[in-house]
């Protein structure tokens, strides 16, 4: 279980989790990081700050092109990932 499972927000009616995916980091567009979803097709990929990305993932901003993790997304938002 995660903390918006048990956390104080958790009972608050119509908020839902965030929902995990699939995700692919297909290029890096200046400061941020186009990442593709099965909501978020290379055509409209969602963008993320490269920076932000690569510390949740442990790695670094140059090793982000290619790489594929699972992400909660919320929104247009990645709130957490597994690599």
């Amino acid at each position: 279980m995660n903390d918006w499972e048990t956390g104080p927000d958790a009972a608050r009616e119509g908020i839902a989790p965030p929902r995990w995916m699939d995700a692919r980091i297909s290029l890096l567009f200046g400061p941020h990081a186009e990442v593709t979803t099965p909501y978020h097709p290379v055509t409209d990929p969602l963008r993320v700050p490269a920076v932000e990305l690569a510390a949740m993932l442990g790695i670094t901003v140059a090793s982000l092109p290619g790489r594929r993790f699972r992400a909660a997304v919320d929104g247009e938002q990645i709130t957490a990932v597994q690599s």
